[in-house]
């Protein structure tokens, strides 16, 4: 077993090294911590001959593999959302639903390339942060960011059209 003395001072050493690689894998500082923590979790767990051929690389395997883990578990959780959301459309409406309906309609209809329009229902429908979109779908934040500016600006152009439309046929 490892004293504390020891495992503070690779802590120090490697805490930095390794937040900076977790947060270019997670695009979040608030996860990317979480991983450096679970590091040095799962590093108290392991058996003392390890210590003695510990570096950066090790310690960053341990991670890389806990991000998969994570990505994986966030897969599983965004089909069950995908599920959980097509559960919902069976429910009776409520003016609120009925809303996210005409939303969701217009999100079909308007010309969107298939990933901005999967964006807008993880966004929208979903709740799912920029981050965690951009992690499920493994693309960037900014990338995340223009889909959604682009599918938004879309939407209210479509939107605005229509109702544009109606006031002339009265």
């Amino acid at each position: 077993m490892l004293s504390a003395r020891k495992l503070e001072s690779i802590y120090h050493e490697y805490k930095d090294y390794l937040w900076r690689l977790f947060f270019r894998l997670t695009g979040d500082a608030d996860d990317a911590y979480d991983l450096v923590q679970a590091v040095f979790l799962k590093l108290m767990q392991t058996e003392s001959i390890v210590w003695e051929r510990l570096n950066k690389s090790y310690l960053y395997r341990i991670g890389y593999n806990l991000f998969i883990d994570e990505y994986r578990k966030k897969i599983k959780h965004s089909e069950k959302l995908e599920e959980y959301i097509a559960s919902k459309q069976e429910e009776t409406y409520s003016e609120e639903s009925f809303k996210y309906e005409i939303i969701k309609q217009k999100i079909e209809k308007i010309q969107l390339k298939e990933r901005t329009r999967t964006i807008l229902k993880m966004r929208l429908f979903g709740g799912l942060t920029p981050g965690r979109i951009s992690i499920l779908l493994g693309v960037s934040k900014r990338t995340v960011f223009r889909e959604l500016n682009l599918g938004v600006e879309l939407l209210k152009e479509s939107i605005s059209q229509e109702e544009m439309l109606k006031k002339n046929e009265l």
